[in-house]
């Protein structure tokens, strides 16, 4: 998503790359998902937080100067979340 960060929600589960590390997660290891949206003076921040079902939690965050691709990213993300978690 961003230069450094991303996300990937989709039917097998999530997957993202934070500070060059990758986490494959499937469905059946996230027990729920949290996200907010966050301006950092000129950027616009969406933090991505897992709930795993064995108690620890993963988090990435992306980041972007563009109001309109935020708003992408979170309805996209939004959308998955939705049909695969029950909302925390």
């Amino acid at each position: 998503m961003d230069r450094k960060n991303d996300i990937v929600a989709d039917a097998h589960g999530v997957s993202f790359t934070a500070h060059g590390r990758s986490t494959d997660l499937s469905w059946q290891h996230i027990r729920f998902a949290q996200h907010r949206r966050d301006a950092q003076g000129s950027r616009h921040v969406l933090t991505l937080v897992l709930h795993l079902t064995n108690g620890a939690q993963a988090v990435c965050r992306v980041s972007t100067r563009n109001m309109w691709e935020m708003e992408q990213w979170t309805a996209q993300l939004d959308a998955v979340l939705g049909r695969f978690l029950p909302r925390a």
